[in-house]
């Protein structure tokens, strides 16, 4: 506010001067610089409100980020869902959970990062390609069912379902395992619930964040400045497609 009556005072001072040493009457002078002092007020007036919602809007998107990181980790490190994220080009593991290990029956120390998912799963890549195009068009049925071998030779059913993870261009995949009759029993019913449930989560927390950084872009474009994240909410497939890959360690 200091600012604001500050900037006002003084442009009026100025502007009323000139215009008196110019010859003009009392009236006028003294309305003319009024008006512009409530124009330069209004101006500074707007730009910190730009600034001060911008910073706000910048927060809330770090507190989201962190809070959708620590969940994300807990899920991989310290739980027992069985979760894959791989790259659906190459079908190449990204990243395996706790449960992924577990029910493979892989030791810990085991480095499954750049390694063909479907070794791992002992299914055909061409199954594979199949089930990534129908998650990334979204036409995957949650109780998918798909025929998994582990390393020592046994064969059980694994029910899957997944989503496409369009700013990192990657696919995460989640899996439980079928009883040899096909029943489903009460735990992985939970189980699988749960999982849908934060995947639900996910795709929340994944729209607000696009749209905190859509205000965000719109906050800035109305101060003046370039936009400062390439993909927000009102960013389309076939643009993020067409944005070049950023090195490892940036955002878009």
């Amino acid at each position: 506010m200091l600012i604001f009556v500050c900037s006002g005072v003084f442009t009026f001072s100025a502007v009323g001067l000139v215009l008196f040493r110019l010859g003009l009457e009392l009236a006028p002078v003294i309305a003319f610089a009024s008006l512009s002092g409530l124009l330069v007020s209004a101006f500074f007036y707007r730009e910190r409100s730009l600034v001060l919602r911008f910073r706000n809007s910048e927060q809330a998107q770090m507190d989201g980020l962190s809070m959708l990181h620590a969940r994300v980790e807990n899920l991989y490190v310290e739980s027992v869902a069985c979760l894959v994220e791989f790259d659906p080009g190459t079908l190449i593991i990204e990243r395996a959970s706790f449960g992924f290990y577990d029910l493979f029956g892989l030791e810990p120390d085991v480095i499954l990062i750049g390694t063909p998912l479907e070794d791992v799963l002992g299914v055909d890549s061409t199954h594979l390609e199949v089930l990534v195009e129908r998650i990334i068009n979204g036409t995957l049925d949650v109780e998918e069912e798909l025929s998994s071998s582990r390393p020592n030779g046994d064969t059980m059913k694994l029910q899957t379902s997944g989503i496409y993870l369009k700013e990192k261009r990657m696919i995460e995949l989640a899996l439980s395992h079928l009883p040899a009759d096909g029943t489903m029993s009460r735990e992985l019913e939970q189980m699988q619930g749960d999982l849908e449930r934060f995947r639900q989560g996910m795709l929340r927390r994944e729209s607000r964040i696009l749209e905190l950084k859509g205000e965000v872009n719109n906050l800035l474009t109305d101060s003046g400045a370039s936009a400062r994240y390439k993909v927000d909410d009102k960013t389309t497939d076939q643009q993020i497609h067409a944005i070049k890959p950023m090195e490892s360690g940036h955002q878009p």
